[in-house]
């Protein structure tokens, strides 16, 4: 008789650590839409040196029940010549 493999499992072990063979978490929906709006404001410190803030709402549309919105805020310092 020829030996046969027992093992049916999904799962092996060797060395007493369990590899899944499977998919254990579903990979997030990177499709959805997105949309923004913002405003900003830029304030000359000097002729060449200037400071800048900005804020965006951003709102993705998920083919979940829910959307999301995510705030986003920047700050920033230029110089020029």
């Amino acid at each position: 008789m020829a030996a046969r493999s027992l093992s049916t499992s999904p799962m092996s072990c060797r060395c007493g650590i369990a590899r899944a063979t499977g998919t254990l978490v579903v990979p997030a929906d990177r499709t959805d839409q997105t949309a923004y709006a913002g405003a900003g404001l830029r304030f000359y410190v000097t002729r060449r040196f200037f400071v800048r803030a900005e804020y965006r709402t951003h709102m993705v549309f998920t083919s979940r029940n829910e959307n999301e919105e995510i705030d986003e805020w920047k700050i920033g310092l230029a110089f020029f010549y």
